[in-house]
């Protein structure tokens, strides 16, 4: 009995001990900022911190907002198809800038394997650092390096090589398929 008393003693003794060096934090508001107190168990000092006015999630908005690049809208061009129009955006690279510097321009267009309508203009496009691959979606506008053909996507197709992206289809996807029907198509810049 006296071993479990003596237990007992010692637990009462080691919890009191480890409570005497333990300090206290009390928020207390003043004004536009508030002041945080460290107040310790034999209440001998207090020491003020003061903490920013911003509430932290604001803080962070703020930062986040701050942060955020502009983002600059893309070129746009305009392919003109029997007084229907495709706008297409373009990517940001030195091979859709060439495009860009080089309209308005004619093309013909004719089907190639029931996936997309290709055609070729005079000039070739720059193929130096920019991407020569892509997975083309519905609605891709491409050019193909080694034949120097632009190319319209109006089905789905697998990803590939030497298959620079030029741009995206922002409206007039149901004409694409009617590209190849034209006599001619006029491209032009969407200013």
């Amino acid at each position: 009995m006296r071993k479990y008393i003596l237990i007992c003693f010692l637990f009462i003794l080691a919890l009191s001990l480890s409570g005497c060096g333990e300090t206290k934090q009390e928020p207390q508001e003043s004004g536009s900022s508030e002041i945080l107190q460290t107040v310790p168990e034999n209440n001998t000092e207090i020491e003020p911190v003061d903490l920013p006015t911003t509430a932290p999630e604001q803080a962070s908005e703020e930062k986040t907002e701050q942060e955020e690049p502009e983002v600059s809208e893309a070129k746009k061009i305009r392919f003109l198809v029997d007084g229907q129009e495709i706008i297409v955006a373009l990517e940001d690279h030195a091979a859709a800038d060439a495009l860009y510097t080089r309209l308005p321009m004619e093309l013909t267009f004719e089907d190639f394997n029931g996936t997309e309508k290709i055609a070729y203009p005079d000039e070739s496009l720059p193929t130096e650092g920019v991407p020569t691959q892509c997975d083309p979606n519905i609605g891709s506008f491409c050019y193909y390096i080694p034949w120097g053909n632009f190319c319209f996507f109006y089905q789905d197709f697998r990803a590939s090589e030497s298959l620079m992206p030029l741009g995206e289809v922002e409206s007039g996807l149901e004409f694409l398929e009617s590209l190849d029907t034209a006599d001619t198509v006029t491209v032009e810049a969407v200013e």
